[in-house]
C-alpha cells in the first residue's frame, strides 16, 4: 500500500442462524460498508454461519489486500456482539 493510499479494512459480519432469525454482527457488517473510519475505508460482508462462510474468510484472509481484518459475531448466550480473535 503506499502512502497516499487509503487503509483497507475487511469486516466480517455473519448471517441468521439456529433459532436467531437476525444476526445483529451482520447488520454491523451491512451498515458500516463503505463507511470511512478513521481513515480506514471499511469493505464489509455477511457470511453465512458454518464452514463456507469459515473458508471464504480464510481464502479472503491470504489475499494480503487488507490492513486489517476484524470478524464480529453473536454467541446465543451473549447479549451483545462480540469481537472474534483469530491468532
Amino acid at each position: 500500500f503506499g502512502k497516499d493510499e487509503m487503509k483497507r479494512t475487511l469486516l466480517l459480519g455473519f448471517s441468521a442462524f439456529g433459532v436467531f432469525h437476525d444476526n445483529i454482527s451482520g447488520r454491523i457488517a451491512r451498515y458500516l460498508d463503505g463507511e470511512n473510519v478513521a481513515d480506514t475505508i471499511v469493505y464489509s460482508r455477511v457470511l453465512p454461519v458454518g464452514d463456507h462462510g469459515l473458508r471464504w474468510a480464510e481464502r479472503v484472509a491470504r489475499s494480503r489486500r487488507w490492513n486489517s481484518i476484524v470478524v464480529l459475531g453473536q454467541a446465543a448466550d451473549y447479549k451483545q456482539p462480540t469481537v472474534e480473535i483469530i491468532g
